[in-house]
């Protein structure tokens, strides 16, 4: 049985929705966030928090925090550490080795964001007081990138309970029965705050990459002034970052490519496989898919963005360009290409199609999440317009559903990759071939080991 019970959540909502002057917006569940409520400014919000109470359960101090967050147009999900813990272990079970906070953390932000049909994307900011900062922190620093904007924590200690620690990022030491502490000084994916009393050490350090801050305040209202302050910067910095990274390689670029990547953002496969590319010299425009498509977007539309990175980009005139999409940047990325300027397709060297599914939409989906299909848009039709000696469709032996087996794509390059949908993960090596084809050509991919450097193919005329 989850700690707290549905009648005691109810009552603390109900009070939380009063203090921050509005009732709830929505309530939500994801895995084991359930039956949130979710808080939303009058105005156009303009971020995300995630608020973890103490141990104990939310109270009137998460009440206070909850409702001035609110007054400066954030989104609040008030989360019961104590209730959502409870699930955490259970999930885990016996045998469980440590917990995974940046899943369901994530996952509530976009239900929340989807329920109240906000066109925008907000990363979320997670913010806790006493152990929900300490396993805010704990949570960022285990999170891949792209995933969280960043925490805040309020008069946090080093440790918090739980039966297992949370899964490594900032290390664990055992702190006693059922508590874990966790260094402060990991390197972090995104930005993260201590706000503690004035002599409280904290003992962090600001280093590259990126690592943990602290602020000293004094009196308990000035505390949570700079706690609102600390959110507020986090999110204002998540609002306005485009949903594209550029990868410079030093020196001028062997070549150009853009890059979509899947539904879950630019992390993971993408960027690995995006920075491999950057460090053997081609400039790589990476487009975070979750961020771009999570309002609708048309084929020309995408096609339009596209020519404008190329022309950003200006590459010269004998470096091969590429355009890349994985997952749901591959289902899309055909039909994109077929409303691609004439100045500009006609210099495409290599369309790489990595793990296509059949069907596609043109938004970020919730079911796209769970893997279920997120639109009716025929993604075999649109990539067999496309011109097969410049196609390399790559999938996964154990991937079902992945267009590059239909019929219809038989003239197409075909990389098959042991494993799922994600290819068992080596990434390198599957740079190293879309390298190679970007080089010179499709087949060159299918080489082992690939075709080395050498001259780009020639693209055929449209």
């Amino acid at each position: 049985m989850l700690l707290g019970g549905a009648s005691s959540a109810l009552l603390a909502s109900r009070a939380l929705d009063q203090a921050a002057g509005s009732l709830s917006a929505a309530r939500i569940s994801y895995e084991n966030l359930q039956d949130v409520d979710v808080l939303a400014p009058d105005d156009d919000a303009g971020g995300l928090v995630v608020l973890l109470s103490d141990r104990g359960g939310i109270t009137a101090a998460d009440r206070d925090l909850a409702s001035r967050l609110v007054s400066e147009g954030l989104i609040v999900i008030p989360v019961d550490l104590d209730r959502w813990r409870a699930a955490l272990e259970t999930e885990a079970g016996p045998d469980g080795e440590c917990l995974y906070l940046g899943s369901d953390l994530e996952g509530i932000a976009k239900e929340a964001l989807r329920a109240l049909e906000l066109d925008t994307y907000f990363h979320p900011v997670v913010v806790g007081r006493g152990e929900g900062g300490t396993l805010a922190y704990a949570a960022v620093a285990d999170a891949p990138a792209a995933t969280l904007a960043g925490g805040v924590a309020l008069d946090s200690p080093p440790a918090a309970h739980s039966r297992v620690p949370v899964c490594e990022g900032a290390t664990a030491t055992p702190a006693g029965t059922g508590s874990f502490a966790y260094d402060r000084g990991a390197d972090l994916p995104a930005p993260f705050t201590f706000v503690a009393a004035e002599g409280t050490e904290i003992a962090t350090a600001m280093k590259a990459p990126m690592r943990a801050g602290q602020s000293a305040v004094a009196e308990p209202e000035a505390r949570l002034a700079a706690t609102t302050q600390a959110t507020l910067s986090i999110a204002d910095a998540d609002r306005t970052e485009l949903p594209i990274v550029v990868g410079k390689p030093k020196g001028a670029p062997k070549g150009v490519v853009v890059f979509f990547s899947g539904d879950g953002g630019w992390r993971d496969l993408d960027k690995t496989i995006g920075d491999w590319l950057t460090a053997e010299g081609i400039e790589v425009i990476g487009v975070d898919s979750l961020r771009y498509f999570w309002s609708e977007k048309t084929a020309k539309e995408m096609a339009d963005d596209i020519g404008s990175m190329l022309a950003n980009a200006k590459p010269a005139p004998d470096v091969p360009i590429g355009l890349l999409g994985y997952s749901f940047g591959a289902d899309t990325l055909p039909f994109a290409i077929r409303e691609l300027a004439p100045e500009w397709s006609k210099r495409v060297s290599l369309i790489g199609l990595l793990a296509p599914s059949i069907e596609t939409g043109f938004q970020i989906s919730v079911g796209g999440w769970l893997g279920m299909s997120t639109g009716d848009s025929d993604v075999v039709a649109a990539a067999a317009g496309l011109p097969a000696d410049r196609v390399l469709c790559i999938y996964g032996t154990d991937d079902d559903g992945s267009a590059c087996v239909e019929p219809r794509l038989a003239a197409f390059t075909k990389l098959p990759i042991e494993g799922g949908h994600h290819f068992d993960g080596n990434y390198d090596a599957l740079a190293a071939r879309i390298l190679a084809a970007l080089r010179a050509g499709p087949q060159a991919a299918l080489a082992t080991p690939p075709t080395p450097a050498g001259p780009p193919a020639p693209p055929s005329a449209n």
